[in-house]
């Protein structure tokens, strides 16, 4: 290998050609990084973020670490060559396929990002919902829940037990946020959004059975190392339901998107094998 005074002049050297504003038409043997059999690696190939904003000590190991890696990449490659043959009638085929999937791809990925409309509103969004019912069944319990935590040396738990239940709404949520300071809560989950029962464990004590055998629990309580954990279900939806469309109001939205894009490619390429039948340019041989 190398010799760590070998990489720093190299480093140097390539800094120097960066600095002065090397180009491809400058590439010369004098450019040459590293030469395996008649691929050579020049200096301009070597990417900028591999160098660029770091310390000489840290470019110069970045530099180094591309240089063996394209060396290693190369003798692979052309041992390979060797070994199979050159101009493999399989590999080129492969090469072939990959190479016309690469160009298909790639002018899609463009016409889709230039022709796409992704504007979709929430009448759409509703209404594809309500017409696709079936595609949004549940396949875990959810829940809408208040989840919050109090010290159990508080002096207002009473006061938090009384008013956690949201019996009274909106009116027992403003009590309990302005106790929330003064008494120590931490809401841990809000019940305006849907949650997987299952996601519930994260917040809870490690030994609590989230199951639940009554799968429409009002309430439940649990006491973890001197803190209370106060849970208030506002209602449930279980496997095998319809999903409430705000807990897959997202899922919907690209739904709506991955369908539009299959017909506008779907389109695309219509109307391009009609062009090209038209053009005379198909030729079925016997």
């Amino acid at each position: 290998m190398a010799s760590a005074r070998f990489w720093v002049v190299l480093f140097l050297g390539f800094s120097l050609c960066f600095l002065t504003g090397c180009t491809d038409d400058a590439a010369t043997e004098q450019n040459v990084l590293v030469q395996v059999g008649d691929w050579r690696l020049y200096r301009n190939d070597i990417p900028l973020d591999v160098y660029e904003g770091k310390s000489i000590e840290d470019s110069t190991r970045e530099v180094k670490l591309y240089i063996e890696n394209w060396v290693r990449s190369a003798l692979l490659y052309r041992y390979a060559e060797q070994q199979i043959g050159k101009d493999n009638p399989t590999v080129e085929r492969r090469v072939a396929d990959y190479r016309r999937a690469l160009y298909t791809q790639s002018f899609e990925s463009d016409y889709v990002r230039n022709n796409l409309d992704t504007s979709v509103n929430e009448v759409e969004m509703k209404d594809f919902y309500e017409a696709n019912r079936d595609l949004f069944t549940l396949k875990r319990t959810i829940v809408r829940v208040l989840l919050l935590t109090i010290p159990e040396n508080s002096q207002y738990l009473d006061e938090v037990k009384q008013n956690y239940t949201l019996s009274k709404g909106d009116e027992s949520m403003q009590h309990l946020s302005s106790l929330s300071m003064k008494a120590g809560i931490q809401f841990l989950v809000m019940p305006e959004e849907w949650s997987p029962l299952t996601s519930l464990g994260r917040y809870l004590p490690a030994d609590v059975d989230i199951t639940f055998g009554n799968r429409r629990a009002r309430t439940a309580e649990f006491i973890d190392n001197g803190v209370v954990y106060l849970l208030s279900f506002q209602e449930w939806k279980g496997a095998g339901e319809l999903a409430p469309y705000e807990y897959v109001r997202s899922e919907v939205h690209s739904i709506i998107l991955n369908r539009r894009e299959v017909n506008l490619l779907r389109g695309l390429e219509e109307g391009i094998v009609k062009e090209g039948q038209a053009s005379g340019i198909v030729k079925y041989k016997n």
